[in-house]
């Protein structure tokens, strides 16, 4: 499930990065005014120095929204495996990343803001946590048991809800006005698109997704990576109905400008 949702994240970028500077273990975005009222970008690849490096990228400042848009897929996934979900809301530790998004008005987003999982019982009673967006920090394995979670990554627990919890707080969002409400309808109707696209998936192999966990390893990975064509082919499918709202290029003008705003600011 983290795999689709960096395919998700990437297809519907909704930053509009033109640069990347870095020092160390710090990271920052070069962000964008969007005076066009675009809501999707196209991700920065020449900009980016390694794959995990793109993936921290993608996942930067989304976890909220990735409980929202894997809430069907989780279930579907962990079906018949586990007892009970949760969405627990934690303060993160141990970056070996430190991300941060400079906005032309020289405000500077830093990464620090509450961190949101998944933990999961199984019907043995064992506790994992599934930390889909965990990579923003450094930290790539999006499975571990809990109290692995709470020794290496969590610096305290800040309230822990009931799953389903992150799609009721998205879709109250979507009421919203400007251009906060604009990108969340956005993303809660790619989100149903992709959602539609696995349940299709699901039909016409006549395989449930926690079926597929269980299959031979080579016929998982082929079967895995049937379902992400369709999952790639239904996001870039609803990108062109919604032309409107999609820039078609990065925008470079006016970057020296940004960069020699970095640098003055001492950030790196």
């Amino acid at each position: 499930m983290q795999m689709a949702f960096e395919f998700y994240r990437e297809e519907l970028f909704d930053k509009s990065i033109r640069a990347v500077k870095r020092e160390g273990k710090d990271v920052v975005l070069v962000d964008n005014y969007y005076p066009t009222g675009d809501c999707v970008f196209p991700f920065p690849s020449s900009l980016v120095s390694n794959e995990k490096e793109k993936r921290a990228i993608l996942m930067f400042m989304t976890c909220g929204d990735a409980l929202a848009c894997m809430h069907n897929m989780i279930k579907m996934l962990l079906r018949g495996t586990c007892s009970n979900f949760l969405e627990v809301v934690t303060r993160s530790k141990n970056y070996s990343l430190n991300l941060a998004c400079l906005f032309p008005n020289g405000f500077l987003q830093k990464n620090v803001n509450p961190h949101e999982v998944v933990k999961a019982t199984l019907m043995n009673g064992e506790e994992y946590v599934v930390d889909i967006t965990g990579a923003q920090y450094g930290h790539y394995e999006p499975v571990v048991s809990w109290k692995e979670y709470l020794a290496t990554r969590a610096a305290s627990v800040s309230r822990i809800d009931a799953f389903g919890t992150a799609c009721q707080t998205t879709k109250g969002r979507c009421a919203k006005k400007a251009w906060e409400g604009k990108i969340t309808r956005l993303h809660w109707s790619a989100t149903i698109a992709m959602d539609q696209a696995v349940e299709k998936w699901v039909q016409d192999n006549d395989l449930t997704l926690a079926a597929m966990l269980k299959l031979p390893e080579a016929q998982y990975l082929s079967k895995r990576a049937d379902m992400l064509t369709m999952i790639k082919t239904a996001l870039q499918k609803f990108k062109a109905e919604n032309k409107g709202l999609v820039c078609p290029k990065m925008d470079t003008d006016g970057l020296g400008e940004l960069l020699a705003k970095v640098a003055d600011m001492g950030l790196l």
